[in-house]
């Protein structure tokens, strides 16, 4: 059959089943218990994404990917597989009732730089 292909400039690029957004960056702050990351998946329906992250604070720095599968409804599970030149004191968990990736940062006094792309099948 023939492929077709979707770009997006500003949101995505389509290939087949495959959808990979824009990367993004957003300020995770200081000393945070369950801030919200501006990731949300907000469905009802089964929902699979791997987001490919670099985590910078200060002199540490974290390269890791976020596997998440759930829904609202059933909740979400996440698999955090990560490197690291040492521990930047970020932490993200799964709001299960609202869809949204949140996070846990430790007190430095320095926010970390959450740099991000997300990746899956539509």
């Amino acid at each position: 059959g023939k492929a077709v292909f979707g770009l997006y400039a500003s949101d995505s690029i389509q290939y087949g089943y495959h959808k990979t957004e824009a990367g993004k960056q957003e300020t995770l702050t200081d000393n945070t218990t369950n801030g919200n990351t501006l990731i949300d998946f907000d469905e009802s329906v089964l929902t699979e994404v791997q987001i490919n992250y670099t985590v910078l604070r200060d002199t540490h720095m974290r390269t890791g990917t976020l596997k998440i599968a759930g829904s609202n409804t059933a909740g979400y599970e996440v698999d955090d597989e990560f490197t690291e030149t040492s521990d930047p004191g970020v932490a993200f968990i799964m709001d299960d009732a609202n869809g949204v990736l949140q996070y846990n940062t430790t007190s430095t006094g320095t926010d970390a730089t959450f740099k991000y792309r997300i990746t899956k099948f539509a």
